[in-house]
């Protein structure tokens, strides 16, 4: 009988024991970027419908063609000399270690001689209902000059955007997306905004726009990650629309009564043009 107790306690520990260890994996799991696939922007990268395109597997390249102006970004000669799809490609140690953050490698895509407005996106796995944001670190290089460490607060802008619904495409106003921020020549971690997933899927869109038609319009990405973020801790922002020339601007909410459910899902003339494949 004390054996048959023993037994029965220590089973019961080992039980307790698992259960706890599995409730730690889960937490930590919540605040790594495991969902996310190629996090790093690491070799090998795939061709995407073009040679110029070698987009970093887990990740899908978009771009916007046309002769405009990019709203939110004051200025600048891109209503003079039209976007174009930009060229993607690694960018590894053994041709500058500045360029890479962690690991062997970081995403970089570069238009030469004009203005670009052109990303990176990917569907991740979630569970429905919980809030979600991710980041991203990034530098660019901006300039006619051949000194690869210029980039000047005002030629590079990012934005992040998360779609709930775990849509890929990218003009839908249901994307939350970040205001632009200025990138510089060294790296910097942006944030965007916490979004609650509305279905077992979102989808993370990287969103560059170079201001200036200058010789040199690069931009280097590395290390994103998702992070899982604990409920009532940050308000539900509003849908905004994607910052492009094709995409109106959405009424004005308040963060928190936003029904989702009377969003339209409008229809763009002009949209960007990317291809998953």
């Amino acid at each position: 009988m004390r054996t048959w107790k023993k037994r029965h306690k220590l089973t019961l520990w080992s039980v307790i024991v698992i259960v706890v260890a599995l409730i730690a994996v889960r937490a930590a799991r919540a605040q790594t970027n495991e969902q996310i696939v190629n996090a790093g922007f690491e070799l090998p990268y795939n061709e995407q419908g073009a040679g110029p395109i070698q987009v970093p597997h887990g990740w899908a390249a978009w771009w916007e063609d046309g002769l405009h102006d990019i709203p939110g970004i004051q200025g600048g000669s891109a209503a003079q000399y039209p976007t174009g799809r930009p060229e993607y490609k690694a960018a590894t140690l053994d041709i500058d270690p500045h360029r890479v953050r962690s690991g062997g490698a970081a995403a970089q895509w570069f238009n030469y001689s004009r203005t670009g407005y052109a990303g990176l996106l990917q569907r991740v796995n979630v569970e429905q209902g919980a809030r979600y944001a991710f980041s991203v670190w990034a530098q660019c290089w901006s300039g006619d000059s051949n000194d690869p460490t210029i980039c000047p607060p005002d030629r590079a802008y990012i934005s992040l955007g998360i779609d709930p619904d775990g849509g890929t495409w990218v003009g839908s106003r249901a994307i939350v997306w970040t205001q632009w921020s200025a990138v510089g020549p060294d790296y910097v971690n942006f944030d965007s905004l916490a979004v609650d997933a509305r279905k077992d899927t979102i989808t993370l869109f990287v969103s560059v726009a170079f201001k200036w038609a200058l010789r040199h319009n690069d931009v280097y990405l590395d290390d994103a990650a998702l992070q899982r973020i604990a409920e009532g801790t940050t308000p539900e922002p509003c849908p905004t629309a994607i910052p492009c020339p094709s995409c109106p601007t959405p009424e004005p909410c308040a963060p928190g009564s936003v029904d989702y459910a009377r969003i339209k899902q409008d229809v763009y003339d002009v949209i960007s043009t990317w291809d998953t494949r």
